[in-house]
């Protein structure tokens, strides 16, 4: 925005994040300016209600103002979470940017839940199984009310969804497959962590949900229904849709994870029902048969 088009020199997706020094904002790599100009960490505090969601009704409008670089004005850079328009009309999704990349899709939020997984998986130590237990059911508190139906790629707000507009959850449909492919995995790796579950993280995620979850199981059956469920209704839906056998491996790994007699066969056999490959049927017979030929599948997916 500053700079012009200095920054296509550093390609897609150029802007530079240190989430935990710098939260919520972006730094130019070809400038340096950061972005949004506005203190948006105080205004998104500001706007938290009783159970810690953001209402925008609540926030303090008094933190949408230039205070980085006053001189250019004080509108100049600023985001309240739904962009900035400059003078000529084109829109800066900072936020929204950072949210998607910084936070989320290969963000701090998603490789945490990554790297206590693996810890746990190679250790043993149940301190990492209790903080990516913590992560996993706070995620799950949140997960089913995430869409991106506010956020379309008509109003500017570029993402993985085949340019249907408003599907997707935390990102976009085609995306989406990969970012729950994390949860259900990190779900079944940090499973026998539950029965051991230390006092510590028992007792926060209880605070959070006011006393309504109380024991590990409580927060195995929130996680399942807030996560692998949403999955299934997901899929149906096109909020989880990707290429050819994307979404159709995340249902099958989410069936097979739930390990859920009285769903899981439903789900199988739905992935391999003939029908349009997401709402009526995963279609994988009929790809098997029809698609898929001695040099293997084609598109994106082919090898090589």
């Amino acid at each position: 925005m500053n700079c012009g088009h200095d920054i296509d020199n550093f390609g897609n997706y150029p802007y530079k994040a240190d989430v935990i020094n710098k939260p919520w904002k972006l730094t130019c790599p070809a400038c340096d300016m950061s972005f949004p100009t506005n203190d948006f960490a105080s205004y998104y505090k500001s706007g938290l209600d009783a159970n810690g969601k953001f209402q925008s009704k609540l926030a303090n409008k008094s933190y949408l103002v230039n205070t980085l670089y006053p001189e250019k004005g004080k509108n100049w850079g600023v985001d309240d979470g739904y962009g900035y328009i400059d003078q000529s009309g084109k829109k800066y999704t900072f936020i929204a940017y950072y949210a998607h990349w910084s936070l989320w899709h290969g963000g701090i939020i998603r490789n945490a839940l990554n790297a206590f997984t693996n810890a746990y998986m190679y250790t043993g130590e149940q301190k990492y199984a209790d903080a990516g237990i913590v992560m996993l059911d706070r995620i799950a508190d949140l997960y089913p009310e995430m869409n991106t139906l506010d956020m379309t790629v008509s109003n500017g707000f570029q993402h993985s969804n085949g340019g249907v507009q408003g599907k997707g959850k935390i990102v976009g449909s085609i995306w989406e497959t990969n970012m729950v492919d994390h949860f259900i995995s990190a779900y079944d790796a940090l499973y026998p962590g539950f029965a051991t579950l230390g006092e510590e993280a028992m007792n926060l995620l209880k605070t959070k949900s006011k006393g309504s979850k109380t024991k590990p199981d409580d927060l195995r059956l929130n996680i399942e229904i807030g996560i692998l469920h949403q999955t299934y209704f997901s899929v149906l839906n096109g909020d989880i849709k990707g290429n050819s056998g994307m979404h159709q491996s995340t249902l099958t790994r989410a069936a097979v994870v739930l390990d859920d007699p009285k769903v899981t066969p439903k789900w199988l056999d739905f992935v391999f029902q003939p029908g349009d490959g997401y709402s009526t049927g995963g279609n994988v017979n009929i790809l098997f048969v029809d698609v898929i030929d001695r040099d293997g599948f084609g598109t994106e997916a082919s090898p090589g």
